[in-house]
């Protein structure tokens, strides 16, 4: 029963560093990855890893401060499982049975890391947007849309061509990017836009000419889910006057 709780508690920070690294972090605008699968080798090493990182850390400097305080003369008697609870609770796994003390120093460390690591990681990800420097092995292929989703000088417009026609002329939308979310192999499972415009595109019409006529009707919010979706095309707006660039 020890042995697990201790098992317990070494993962959260792990498990909170994994749900800041796959959660939505944008400010006014969705674009988040969705997680792999809770049983592949990336989930299980990003989550050991970062357990373990900060725990190493953690561990050394409790222990640090243990012998500093056991050092120097203190007025107020601390239980040495509050100053050095790594050491405590490997001492009651040995002797079979935890103190009060340990246990209680464990929970705040757990909580402490956890809520650390939360906000580290979201705190790194935040400036990796705003630098452009989001990493590609999150994001994949939509990393420059997520890069330009934290900048408000940036506007992602969404050309997404459905698959129903009418009269053998595909509905279209043409919207502003409000929420994307991705599979771990790229795929995209869900588009969600903002002030958008429905069309009927002609695929027939030469390529050099316009097929997107004047639009059927707008809609403030619509959300398109994989399987209605043919394709799809992003195009990042500069509003500050630089010229667009496409994606």
């Amino acid at each position: 029963m020890l042995e697990s709780g201790l098992l317990l508690f070494f993962l959260v920070p792990g498990l909170l560093a994994y749900c800041a690294l796959y959660g939505t972090f944008h400010s006014d605008k969705s674009i988040a990855p969705e997680p792999p699968q809770a049983s592949s080798v990336e989930t299980i090493t990003i989550i050991l890893l970062s357990s373990a990182l900060i725990h190493a850390v953690f561990a050394g400097l409790l222990h640090i401060n243990a012998v500093a305080c056991r050092s120097l003369p203190c007025p107020i008697p601390v239980p040495t499982g509050l100053l050095d609870p790594y050491a405590a609770a490997f001492n009651a796994m040995d002797g079979g049975k935890a103190s009060g003390d340990a246990v209680g120093g464990l929970i705040a460390i757990a909580l402490l890391q956890g809520a650390l690591c939360y906000w580290g990681v979201r705190r790194w990800l935040n400036y990796r947007a705003r630098a452009d420097r989001l990493p590609a092995w999150i994001y994949g292929w939509a990393t420059d849309i997520a890069n330009a989703a934290d900048n408000d000088d940036r506007l992602i417009l969404a050309y997404v061509m459905t698959t129903h026609d009418i009269d053998q002329k595909a509905i279209t939308y043409v919207g502003v990017l409000y929420d994307l979310v991705l599979k771990a192999d790229g795929c995209i499972t869900r588009l969600t836009l903002w002030d958008c415009e429905r069309y009927l595109a002609d695929l027939a019409v030469p390529v050099d000419r316009p097929t997107l006529p004047e639009p059927l009707s707008r809609f403030p919010f619509l959300m398109l889910e994989a399987s209605h979706i043919r394709n799809v095309a992003f195009e990042i707006l500069d509003v500050s006057g630089t010229p667009p660039s496409t994606d």
